[in-house]
């Protein structure tokens, strides 16, 4: 792998949860861990990868939030994908992943496509 996709939290306009700052390490027995990847993310609902800057192969992997946006000692990720970096894969499993938002059950919380329209008057 070469890094990961993260999937913020969809749900929450508040962006309550969303890490600001973090680290990634990967481990091959879960005790002797070795840090490959650390900065900052955006306060967004859209997708945000992580590169390594070098491909790795790995048992376990632990990403540690720092810090948030907000007052809240929340962290929250609705999706994490692992980027694969290995040979091309065969079989119906090996296509390419899409991650596209969804709209939620509350419009005020979906960014939307612009301001909403006001309803027909009677």
């Amino acid at each position: 792998m070469n890094g990961l996709l993260l999937m913020p939290r969809q749900n929450q306009r508040e962006h309550q949860g969303d890490i600001r700052e973090f680290k990634l390490e990967s481990s091959e027995d879960g005790t002797n861990w070795m840090q490959i990847a650390a900065g900052q993310l955006a306060s967004t609902f859209d997708e945000q990868k992580i590169p390594f800057g070098k491909t790795i192969t790995t048992k376990q992997l632990r990403l540690t939030a720092l810090s948030g946006f907000g007052n809240d000692t929340a962290a929250a990720i609705a999706e994490i994908a692992v980027l694969y970096a290995g040979p091309k894969l065969t079989g119906e499993n090996s296509g390419e992943v899409e991650y596209k938002n969804v709209r939620t059950a509350s419009p005020d919380i979906d960014a939307g496509d612009g301001p909403a329209k006001p309803a027909p008057k009677k």
